[in-house]
């Protein structure tokens, strides 16, 4: 009986585990030809994105207040950020500030 609780207990803490690591995604944009593809991405609160530069010439990722930012990215460098609060967060490169984009993060 104890072994067959221990089974369950391994067995329900390997599930909540799972669950959790479930409900983190990892989102990608992908920054070419001078833009963010998806220019507009949906995220839950504890969802990560990532953004990977496949433009010859450095960009960055840069939240416009300024709250967070990805430093330069060179051709094939990625960063990636965690989104713990809702709300819409806005971004742009600042060396081609037309560049823009945009994450709404959903609470959980």
């Amino acid at each position: 009986m104890a072994a067959l609780s221990a089974t369950i207990l391994i067995a329900l803490v390997l599930s909540t585990f799972t669950a959790s690591q479930a409900a983190q995604r990892h989102h990608v944009v992908e920054i070419q030809g001078f833009k963010f593809v998806p220019a507009k991405l949906t995220v839950r609160q504890g969802d990560t994105v990532e953004w990977i530069n496949r433009d010859i010439v450095p960009h960055t990722v840069t939240k416009k207040d300024k709250a967070w930012d990805t430093g330069k990215l060179k051709k094939g460098q990625s960063a990636g950020i965690v989104f713990s609060s809702p709300g819409i967060e806005s971004y742009l490169c600042l060396y081609h500030p037309k560049m823009r984009g945009e994450i709404t993060v959903l609470a959980k």
